[in-house]
């Protein structure tokens, strides 16, 4: 009797077990739909709230006497103010040309450049000898600066190919502008060493002017240029040697991240206005900054221009509305999104 209790109890296990697996329910969605769930997960990630965000930027700038400091002093403050999470140091630096290196090495976060050392370095031409493809326009905007090519009033020289086998001064070794007085002469078809050039400092190449030393020589930087000024002041006569329209017209064509220039009569007080191209200056960050980080930067920077302005004359060039102008070079993604909402792009 005992036996057969046992074996109808084992049979009854057996028979719950069996009524338990077939009523089991599968709550898990089907493999192509989880697929799909992750993969839309993956490709809309999430900013990182401002709250938590713990960012250190650094900012270079030039030497503490130039224009470039001050308003990036200015930047760095207004970002520290009011972009939450983050904090901004502006540093001095050896220039344009070196704000260029130290932002492709990782060695800075943004910084002040010119178009063309931009586009120089993203194809790792002179005056760089590797690519930095990580560099991309914050905006601009920033006075440019005009090449200006100085000769004695009285001089023969009349067009930039009258310059072939003239003693020129370029300015100083290493400068921004030795590369667009490259690109101006090879646009014209020859090249620097069809000169009899010299790398004088803008005050040296003045001195070596009136002294009759040289036979012109070429600014590239904002005006008024101390150099130029300090020359008519000592009534020394000079004048610039123009483009042609249509010149300035195929050279642009061809160097979009160049733009037109009109030195007009006030300047320098000359008799003319004088054609010239100039090289824009822009804020350049890294292309690795979150994209909503950048947003934010630029939406402080632009909703406190006060503070922008007061840092610097030269400052009050830097509106949103010439903020992105299209040199052909790439705008940061975060810098397109807020372009593109405040209608520039």
């Amino acid at each position: 009797m005992k036996k057969n209790w046992i074996l109808v109890a084992f049979f009854c296990i057996i028979m719950l077990s069996l009524v338990a697996c077939g009523t089991t329910t599968d709550t898990s969605a089907p493999a192509g739909d989880n697929a799909a769930a992750e993969e839309d997960t993956a490709a809309e990630p999430e900013a990182t709230p401002a709250a938590d965000r713990n960012i250190r930027l650094s900012l270079c700038t030039a030497s503490s006497g130039g224009s470039y400091y001050p308003i990036g002093c200015a930047i760095a403050e207004i970002i520290n103010q009011n972009v939450a999470g983050v904090q901004c140091t502006a540093e001095t630096s050896g220039g344009a040309a070196e704000n260029i290196t130290l932002i492709g090495s990782g060695q800075s976060d943004i910084g002040f450049g010119t178009a063309h050392l931009v586009k120089a370095a993203l194809e790792g031409a002179s005056p760089y000898d590797q690519v930095y493809d990580n560099l991309t326009v914050l905006c601009t905007g920033y006075k440019a600066a005009p090449l200006q090519i100085v000769v004695p009033a009285n001089s023969s020289i009349q067009t930039v190919t009258d310059l072939k086998g003239k003693k020129v001064s370029l300015g100083p070794t290493g400068g921004a502008s030795l590369v667009t007085i490259n690109d101006l002469f090879n646009f014209f078809g020859f090249s620097i060493e069809d000169t009899l050039f010299s790398n004088l400092s803008y005050a040296d190449s003045a001195t070596a002017l009136s002294d009759s030393q040289i036979d012109a020589f070429i600014v590239g930087a904002a005006d008024p240029t101390s150099a130029i000024t300090s020359l008519v002041a000592e009534g020394f006569d000079i004048r610039m040697i123009p483009l042609a329209q249509e010149d300035a017209d195929a050279f642009l064509a061809e160097y979009p991240c160049y733009i037109e220039y009109n030195l007009t009569t006030d300047i320098y007080g000359l008799d003319s206005d004088y054609l010239c191209i100039a090289m824009p200056n822009l804020l350049v960050i890294d292309a690795g900054i979150a994209e909503d980080v950048v947003y934010d930067i630029l939406t402080a920077i632009y909703d406190n221009t006060d503070v922008l302005y007061a840092s610097h004359a030269s400052a009050s060039t830097m509106t949103l509305e010439d903020a992105a102008e299209d040199l052909g070079l790439p705008f940061h993604p975060g810098a397109v999104t807020y372009f593109t909402e405040k209608g520039l792009m």
